[in-house]
């Protein structure tokens, strides 16, 4: 079920959580050679996963995990929610900026130019 590797490393299993009723297995490998090419695999139950981080990104989080007394778990499962809000907010802003500009409330270049240049000029 793992994706297909050009090269491979040992991986470490660094996360066990539980989602819910059943265990989620994360397992996380680190290294610093050139990025594989994967093969996707598509499941309807997410039964693990695998995250690539480079060795810097592996210590500032195991650093952060350390200073803050959370597992490295959390953290990640905290950094993909915010990650997922983000990207849904700025797919929003998007479709509120589309309807601004079919509805002709914009600036054209000229004007926001002058208005810049008098927010600059004292």
């Amino acid at each position: 079920m793992w994706a297909n590797r050009a090269l491979e490393t040992p991986a470490r299993e660094v996360a066990v959580f539980h989602n819910g009723s059943f265990p989620l297995r994360a397992l996380f490998q680190f290294q610093s050679l050139q990025p594989r090419l994967t093969r996707a695999c598509f499941t309807r139950t997410l039964k693990a996963m695998e995250v690539l981080l480079p060795e810097n990104q592996e210590a500032q989080l195991n650093e952060l995990a350390l200073r803050t007394g959370r597992g490295t778990d959390d953290l990640i499962q905290e950094a993909v929610a915010h990650m997922l809000a983000h990207n849904a907010w700025f797919q929003e802003q998007v479709q509120i900026g589309i309807g601004q500009i079919a509805r002709g409330e914009f600036i054209e270049e000229d004007g926001m130019d002058a208005r810049v240049k008098g927010m600059l000029e004292p």
